[in-house]
């Protein structure tokens, strides 16, 4: 079956800008903790299944590489590939609180045999409310923070498209669930001289849409080691080790659980932001190291994130 990662792409919220997925998820210890700020990114997930026989497994999509796919009935090459583009913006309405709003553009491909769907067009808009509990001066060596928030996914995305054969798409596919999605979310992070950890958690609890579709509530939580390096009165280079894990039991139709629907992942890699003066740009690249093969016939192959900010 398919990876929901239309809606799995939440992982860790605009408090810590998606630590697994978008850029700035180095603030509480940086620069710029306490500002409002502006920013675009770029996500890109990559899914396969164990018959694929194209040639680059984490851009099939790409026009540098061929993909080649199996012509067996029973055994057919398939893969999925999700990409993303966000406005975010947020705002300090009030001392040490903070509204994060963010806006995605979402095209998502499934690929199997020779068969290519796609749907893209604008997702659900999502508004986050979050208090620094805990905030230190970024002056002193030592430095901590405590986020905790909660928000709301509004279905202002459309669920209904179809494909060239009059068929709807399917769920995982459109750029909205089509559903009203409740977030809780913290984080926690430290930093001594130049050294830093953050980790987060994000639980969403997911509602019916008038399909009577529902993901099961999602769970993530994701963790990064980072070295702030300063290489001028202006410019900082941040490199980072990032672990995420999420976890959901899958897609509902009506009472019944949907058969291979569910995702268990971890994931591990690198990022490298470079703050200059108020803009700041951030690069992410995870790769899988564990994912149950039972339960799900699509694996992961890799998570990219680009992302540029301004903060005011």
């Amino acid at each position: 079956m398919k990876k929901y990662i239309l809606i799995l792409g939440i992982v860790c919220l605009s408090f810590v800008s998606h630590a697994c997925d978008v850029c700035g998820c180095y603030t509480g210890v940086l620069p710029y903790e306490s500002k409002n700020s502006i920013s675009i990114n770029s996500r890109y997930r990559a899914f396969k299944n164990e018959f694929f026989v194209g040639s680059n497994k984490w851009f099939p999509e790409g026009s540098l590489f061929k993909t080649e796919h199996s012509s067996t009935a029973e055994k057919v090459s398939s893969y999925e590939v999700f990409r993303a583009i966000e406005l975010r913006g947020r705002w300090f309405f009030k001392p040490k609180w903070e509204l994060d709003i963010n806006v995605p553009y979402l095209q998502n491909i499934e690929v199997e045999g020779i068969q290519r769907n796609a749907v893209q067009g604008i997702g659900d808009i999502s508004f986050n409310v979050l208090h620094h509990v805990v905030s230190d001066n970024c002056d002193r060596q030592f430095k901590n923070r405590l986020l905790l928030g909660a928000g709301i996914k509004l279905p202002t995305g459309r669920n209904d498209f179809t494909l060239s054969n009059g068929q709807r798409a399917a769920f995982y596919n459109q750029p909205s669930t089509g559903s009203l999605d409740y977030n809780f979310m913290a984080n926690y992070a430290v930093g001594y001289k130049k050294l830093g950890c953050s980790v987060s958690t994000n639980f969403r609890c997911n509602s019916t849409n008038s399909f009577n579709e529902r993901l099961a509530s999602v769970v993530n939580v994701s963790s990064m080691l980072f070295y702030k390096w300063n290489v001028s009165n202006q410019l900082l280079v941040v490199p980072s080790v990032i672990n995420t894990f999420e976890k959901t039991k899958g897609v509902r139709i009506g009472d019944a659980l949907q058969n291979g629907t569910s995702m268990q992942l971890m994931m591990m890699g690198a990022g490298l932001q470079f703050i200059y003066k108020s803009i700041a740009l951030d690069s992410q690249l995870l790769l899988p190291v564990d994912e149950p093969k039972s339960l799900n016939s699509q694996q992961s192959t890799v998570r990219i994130v680009i992302g540029l900010s301004y903060n005011i």
